[in-house]
């Protein structure tokens, strides 16, 4: 072996700074302060409750999405029935949060009602009597504006009503 690949230990002595000057070793980052445990606890459990909450959300409005479907499929019935239908769906709701009350009311009341919490541009009154009384004419036909726009109050009262006892 050559003697200049190996290193010499008799260089020129390299001058150490003053011991005060040397920083100390940096601070690990584990375990963490005791605190740390607490904010992931309380991360943790408000986790827990906002999943439970939306899941009780979820369960809540079950009957919101079975109006949904049951609106989506009667789109294509006779007029009678489609008015009929409709109500049907709009006093089960009724009947779910728990208002017999409201539910048990002619349809003439219970609209005027239900028409009190909900904007005007979306009341049930607009319709007039063909909505109201429609159902138990002998001859009703309904054009597909009309029909379209029973539907779509139909569904925004499913969607939007908040009956307050």
């Amino acid at each position: 072996m050559n003697q200049a690949n190996i290193p010499s230990t008799q260089g020129p002595q390299i001058e150490l700074p003053n011991t005060a000057y040397i920083l100390p070793d940096s601070i690990a980052m584990w375990p963490p302060v005791w605190w740390t445990w607490l904010v992931v606890a309380f991360i943790f459990i408000g986790l827990i409750c906002l999943i439970t909450y939306q899941y009780f959300l979820y369960k809540r409005n079950a009957y919101r999405r079975d109006a949904f479907q049951l609106i989506d499929s009667i789109q294509d019935k006779k007029d009678d029935e489609l008015l009929s239908h409709c109500h049907q769906i709009i006093r089960r709701c009724l009947i779910t949060l728990g208002r017999n009350d409201l539910a048990s009311l002619p349809s003439q009341t219970l609209f005027n009602q239900l028409d009190i919490d909900i904007p005007s541009k979306y009341q049930f009154k607009q319709l007039g009597d063909i909505f109201i009384n429609g159902a138990y004419q002998p001859t009703l036909c309904l054009d597909p504006e009309q029909r379209a726009k029973i539907l779509q109050l139909t569904k925004y009262w499913c969607r939007r009503h908040k009956v307050h006892a």
